[in-house]
């Protein structure tokens, strides 16, 4: 367990991402800071509400490796000091899979 209290260590992914609220036709976008075992911490202008269910696309920035399809629930909704928001989200399904996670 890491010295936070989380299960899993977060990298950091500065990634852009597109994303839609499940059920919902808009796009938005804003970029992923970090990424855990089961989790993301993303930036963007736009509230999301907690538990939300969220499905996005996350960029890899390498022509050899096509972008992320990521299923994720809202857990926490932070203003940041820009004026934007952070959002963490419980990753539920990667490409198509659904995690199981233990």
């Amino acid at each position: 367990m890491e010295s936070d209290g989380r299960r899993y260590a977060r990298l950091p992914y500065f990634a852009d991402i597109a994303y839609s609220v499940h059920g919902e036709r808009e796009i938005k976008s804003g970029h992923c800071i970090d990424l855990s075992h089961n989790g993301l911490l993303i930036e963007t202008d736009s509230p999301l509400d907690q538990g939300q269910i969220i499905n996005a696309e996350l960029s890899t920035d390498n022509p050899l490796f096509k972008p992320m399809q990521v299923t994720f629930v809202v857990v926490r909704v932070e203003k940041n000091e820009e004026g934007g928001w952070r959002i963490s989200g419980e990753v539920t399904r990667i490409d198509g899979k659904d995690l199981k996670i233990s």
